[in-house]
C-alpha cells in the first residue's frame, strides 16, 4: 500500500522504519519541524518528501494529501489535530497507534499519565480514527506488564510493539479481513499534557505517589524539588518501602541531614522519630526522603541540580554534609 506516515519524536521512530523496510510505500511524511527530531531526520535520509506544519486548518492542506492521495495514512504520536476533512481522503483512512488502554488515557500523554496513576498495564494499541479524541474502533492491541520503568524507558519498548502490530494491522486491512472492536463506554479518563505546575513535588504526598510522578516525567519535563533555592530535577527514583529489608538497612546506617520543608538543619545521626520531607544521606547508600503518608524513603538515584550535569544521588551527595 502507499501510505503518508504522521509522526514525532521516539514513539514514532519504530514504525517508520519498519514501514520503511516493508513492502509498503511511504510517499509523505508529515512531522514537526523541531531541532533533533528523529522522524525529520529519517525522513531526509530516505529522500522521502516531508512536509512541517503548524497546522493542519488551512484547505491547503487538505489539497496536498488529496494530491498525494495515499491508500492509508498512519498517525503516531504527532501532536497536531487532524481535520475531519481528511479523514476520508485516503481509501482506507487514518489508523492511530495509541500507547493506552483504551478508552482509558485518550489524549496526548497516554504514557505519561498511566505511570503515574500508578497504572500496573498498559495496551498498545492500533485504532481506526474518526473525528473525536481516540474515539475510533481498535483494530489491534496488545497488553503490556508496567512494573518500575520510568517514562523513557518504556517508550521504545512501547513504540516497538507498535510498529510490529502497525504491520499485523496494514496485513489485515490489505485482505480485507479486518475486525473493528467499538471502545467501552465506561472507564473513559483523558491524558492531558503535563502542566509545569504539576512538576514540582508535593510532600504532603505519599513516597509512592512521588516516585511514580518521578517515573512518569522522567527525561521529559521532570519531577523537581526546590535546594537551596534551586531546582533538582529528579530523574530517577528507587522506593524503598516501610518495614522492607532495603528500608531497615538503609535506616541503619542513615543521618538527617535537614528537613526540606522547613529547611531546618539537623545533623544527626538518629534521630528518635523521622519527620515528613526529612532529607536523609547513607554512606554508599546515597541520600533519600523520608514520607511520613507511607513512611516511605524516596532513594534519589539520578538528579540534576539546576545548572549542572546529570549525576547519580550518589555523586550528588558527596559534598552534601559540606554544603549543607
Amino acid at each position: 500500500m502507499t501510505l503518508v506516515f504522521m509522526g514525532s519524536g521516539e514513539f514514532a521512530l519504530y514504525p517508520l522504519l519498519k514501514l520503511l523496510k516493508s513492502e509498503h510505500k511511504v510517499s509523505a511524511i508529515y512531522t514537526k519541524g523541531e531541532k533533533n527530531n528523529p522522524i525529520l531526520n529519517l525522513a531526509h535520509e530516505n529522500s522521502i518528501q516531508v512536509f512541517t506544519p503548524n497546522s493542519l486548518k488551512s484547505e491547503d492542506h487538505v489539497t496536498q494529501l488529496k494530491m498525494l492521495a495515499p491508500t492509508i495514512c498512519v498517525v503516531a504520536s504527532y501532536g497536531l489535530i487532524i481535520p475531519s476533512s481528511m479523514l476520508n481522503i485516503p481509501v482506507n483512512g487514518f489508523i492511530n497507534i495509541h500507547p493506552s488502554s483504551l478508552p482509558r488515557w485518550r489524549g496526548a500523554a497516554p504514557i505519561q499519565r498511566a505511570i503515574i496513576s500508578g497504572d500496573r498495564h498498559i495496551h498498545v494499541c492500533i485504532m481506526q480514527m474518526d473525528s473525536g479524541l481516540d474515539t475510533g474502533n481498535i483494530i489491534l492491541s496488545q497488553l503490556v506488564e508496567l512494573k518500575d520503568e520510568t517514562y523513557s524507558e518504556i517508550l521504545p519498548i512501547l513504540s516497538n510493539i507498535g510498529a510490529n502490530l502497525l504491520l499485523e494491522a496494514l496485513e489485515l486491512i490489505k485482505k480485507n479481513t479486518t475486525i473493528f472492536i467499538k471502545q467501552a463506554e465506561d472507564g473513559i479518563t483523558y491524558a492531558d499534557k503535563i502542566k509545569n505546575t504539576e512538576c514540582m513535588i508535593s510532600y504532603d504526598k505519599t513516597g509512592y505517589e512521588v516516585h511514580n510522578l518521578v517515573r512518569g516525567l522522567s527525561k521529559i519535563a521532570c519531577a523537581f524539588l526546590l535546594f537551596q533555592q534551586k531546582r533538582l530535577n529528579l530523574i530517577k527514583s528507587t522506593l524503598l518501602k516501610f518495614g522492607s529489608t532495603e528500608y531497615q538497612q538503609y535506616l541503619c546506617t542513615a543521618q538527617v541531614l535537614c528537613n526540606l520543608q522547613s529547611f531546618s538543619k539537623v545533623h544527626t545521626k538518629h534521630r528518635i522519630e523521622l519527620q515528613n520531607a526529612d532529607l536523609l544521606f547513607a554512606k554508599k547508600k546515597g541520600i533519600g526522603i523520608y514520607f511520613a503518608g507511607d513512611r516511605s524513603i524516596l532513594i534519589l538515584e539520578i538528579v540534576q541540580l539546576e545548572g549542572k550535569k546529570i549525576m547519580s544521588g550518589a555523586d550528588f551527595s558527596n559534598g552534601l554534609l559540606v554544603k549543607i
